[in-house]
């Protein structure tokens, strides 16, 4: 009993003793603090002067003569308790005012009066301070310093949250007092962006170089092998008979190789080490060198083969290359997006966007290719959208690539005149589960594409948008329909994966369209509130159903390293349900809750499950655990779910996702922590459950750094 109080505790915020604590005030100025930049410590300091700006210290005002740096940071600090007292209330402000969007404001004081520093000694929330939490909230999130700019849209979870995560800029003055408040390890450091080879440093290596590496071809075709037959990730990047082809002429006299093949090829064993590292596999005696030195060289091979240029095999190689940057990190940053963003680029400057019914110079069987490889093109755009919170850059209108047809890669290749008809979609082949994630892409990008306009839709709109989303998941191929876990035992692992993913796709896209009416009150947006707060219940089913059959032993867990899902659903789902729940069951708003109580209680209780397993290593799990902790408490529901002594553990599966890939590649973080990269130290969102300890009812001013 103890120790699930102590996991449900999550991780401590003790603070040091008396005696380790240093009442140093700060004396550098707000303004040269935040942009880590020298300060001459003089009232108005010199760079504020020269910037004609306001020169604040902490926990004062703006100063003036007479009056002291001492006397400025003697201020009781229950000024300080009292602005912490306010966050039950800003979350409820967050959730508030789904109006028209609005220009983005410069985030300022949530409370009190940013211009001479007061603050309000009592619970109550002014209006302006809630009208400023709302605007950032739903005109998406900005912030800017010395070094960078990150944008987030108002769809994002980390913008729904970001009304809190700004106070946490109220708090930074007291980062000084704070000494070992956090064990070693217990935050996951921040990972090294300028370790990407690709867009940044990559030593030069000639072909003979390259060459060198190629391990023994037993070695390669063990990792051929288990790319094409256990990744689930080739129908969408190359047909397998012309690429064995090719692999036999490689062996055959490797000379002749073009380098940009070279390039995919040690793509192709990069991601075959590190599907042996996730699952375990004893392969490779080191696998973390093997994933370096392959990745450099399909780096290597890329610049060597000139990559800008959209020659032969430069997409594919690419492609598998953003895989394994996104594979090989928790955190989704800054630099990723920008990776991206080349790939998206040179997909355009290759024309994947035009059907190539258009161009006779495109063979019949260059062309199908083409069109598999534009739906995982879509599928990457949508998934780098929604977990970067930016808008997409493939938009409807813009493209007219026809879907691919049904076909086994048996049924043609690169001497066939004419391609063959589609086989009947009852009939299920490498290319079904393209087909299906093409049809829902269209429908959930509109949905993104709804919730990331700056322009408020109509309500007309939502609603056309809903129902496109629903006529798409009536328009899949009958073996990818959703079906009942007990009834789909005889079917294979990776069809299985394959619909749980698609349906989560869908009620993702539903939440996203209906989010922002959850908290309008009145019986014209009933549909959405009923809409949104199924969708959420049902996608935390979904994590609960993964996170049980790709355990050992589950149904599901040959399959986990194929699976294309990653966690941002599950966390998009859960924030918008504790926001909604935060306000209490029988808030305004919250009509179609009532009645189902035991509903959300057991969902939340299952997805802390499946967040404690990862909280100490990531930081979108902590998130994810700390609001539920928090909304479980405040509605009196903590210990209803607590188990008595005789029971002797708790009703939920604890463990983790790690045998769940990530939507590029697998690892449960794997492309699906941008909300908390998306800001630094000093911005950063996870702030928000950082300053509550929702068990013991009080606050804590663990800053959260790395």
């Amino acid at each position: 009993m103890s120790s699930i109080q102590d996991a449900f505790a999550g991780p401590e915020r003790s603070r040091p003793p008396p005696n380790r604590r240093r009442d140093k005030p700060t004396l550098v100025c707000e303004t040269c603090r935040k942009r880590k930049q020298k300060c001459d410590r003089q009232q108005p300091c010199q760079r504020c002067v020269q910037h004609g700006i306001q020169c604040t210290y902490a926990n004062s005002g703006p100063f003036s003569a007479g009056i002291s740096q001492h006397a400025a940071s003697a201020r009781p600090r229950a000024n300080l308790q009292a602005r912490l007292a306010q966050l039950e209330s800003l979350v409820v402000t967050m959730m508030e005012d789904p109006g028209p969007s609005r220009e983005t404001p410069v985030a300022t004081a949530l409370t009190g009066n940013s211009a001479t520093g007061r603050v309000l000694a009592d619970n109550s929330t002014p209006i302006e301070a809630r009208d400023e939490s709302s605007k950032t909230s739903e005109s998406g999130s900005i912030r800017l310093n010395a070094s960078e700019s990150r944008y987030v849209g108002s769809s994002h979870w980390a913008s729904i949250l970001d009304g809190i995560a700004e106070l946490k800029d109220h708090l930074e003055a007291e980062e000084e007092i704070q000494t070992n408040s956090a064990t070693p390890g217990s935050i996951p450091a921040p990972e090294d962006d300028m370790e990407m080879p690709l867009l940044y440093s990559v030593r030069s290596a000639s072909r003979a170089q390259i060459l060198d590496s190629i391990p023994p071809k037993q070695v390669l075709d063990r990792y051929i092998s288990h790319y094409f037959n256990s990744l689930d990730l080739a129908s969408g990047a190359f047909h397998t008979g012309k690429f064995m082809r090719e692999y036999a002429e490689f062996c055959q006299n490797s000379s002749e190789t073009p380098i940009m093949w070279l390039g995919l090829l040690y793509s192709i064993m990069c991601m075959a080490v590190m599907s042996y590292d996730i699952v375990g596999k004893s392969e490779v005696e080191d696998p973390k060198a093997l994933i370096d030195q392959y990745r450099e060289k399909t780096a290597q091979c890329l610049l060597l083969g000139k990559y800008a240029n959209g020659g032969q095999y430069t997409w594919e190689t690419i492609y598998q290359y953003v895989i394994i940057e996104l594979s090989s990190r928790k955190d989704v940053t800054q630099t990723i997006g920008i990776l991206h963003g080349v790939s998206m680029n040179l997909l355009l400057q290759m024309g994947y966007h035009r059907d190539p019914f258009h161009f006779p110079s495109i063979s019949p069987f260059a062309g199908e290719i083409r069109r598999r490889n534009w739906v995982k093109c879509l599928e990457g755009d949508l998934q780098m959208s929604m977990r970067t919170g930016i808008p997409r850059r493939i938009t409807a209108g813009h493209w007219d690539t026809e879907e691919p047809r049904n076909l086994h890669d048996s049924d043609f290749d690169e001497d066939t005149k004419e391609i063959p008809p589609s086989r009947p979609e009852t009939e299920v082949t490498a290319v079904t589960q393209l087909i299906a994630r093409r049809r829902m892409l269209v429908a959930v990008g509109a949905a993104v594409d709804l919730s990331s306009s700056i322009k408020p839709p109509a309500y007309t709109d939502v609603l056309a948008v809903d129902r496109q989303v629903r006529e798409a998941e009536e328009s899949l191929p009958p073996p990818l329909k959703m079906k009942p876990l007990h009834a789909s035992v005889s079917d294979q692992p990776v069809l299985i994966m394959h619909r749980l993913y698609l349906a989560l796709m869908f009620r993702i896209g539903e939440v996203m369209i209906h989010r922002k009416y959850l908290n309008e009150e009145g019986h014209s947006f009933s549909y959405s509130r009923k809409k949104c707060l199924d969708s959420c219940l049902s996608v935390l089913q979904l994590q609960h159903t993964l996170n049980e059959e790709t355990m050992v032993g589950g149904l599901l867990h040959f399959a986990g390293a194929k699976l294309l899902l990653g966690n941002h659903a599950f966390l998009t789902a859960c924030i918008t349900l504790c926001g909604a729940m935060y306000k209490g069951l029988h808030a305004a708003g919250n009509e179609h809750a009532v009645g189902r109580e035991e509903d959300i209680k057991t969902a939340l209780w299952n997805s802390l499950g499946a967040w404690m397993k990862n909280e100490s290593l990531s930081r979108e799990a902590r998130i994810a655990a700390e609001s539920i902790r928090l909304v479980l408490k405040k509605n009196g529901w903590f210990s209803d779910l607590l188990p008595s002594p005789d029971q002797g553990s708790a009703p939920v599966n604890a463990m983790g996702l790690e045998s769940l890939g990530g939507f590029f590649g697998h690892g449960i973080d794997s492309f699906g922590e941008a909300p908390l990269t998306m800001f630094n130290n000093e911005w950063d969102v996870e702030g928000f459950p950082w300053f509550l300890d929702p068990l013991n009812g009080g606050m804590s001013l663990d800053d959260g750094q790395t």
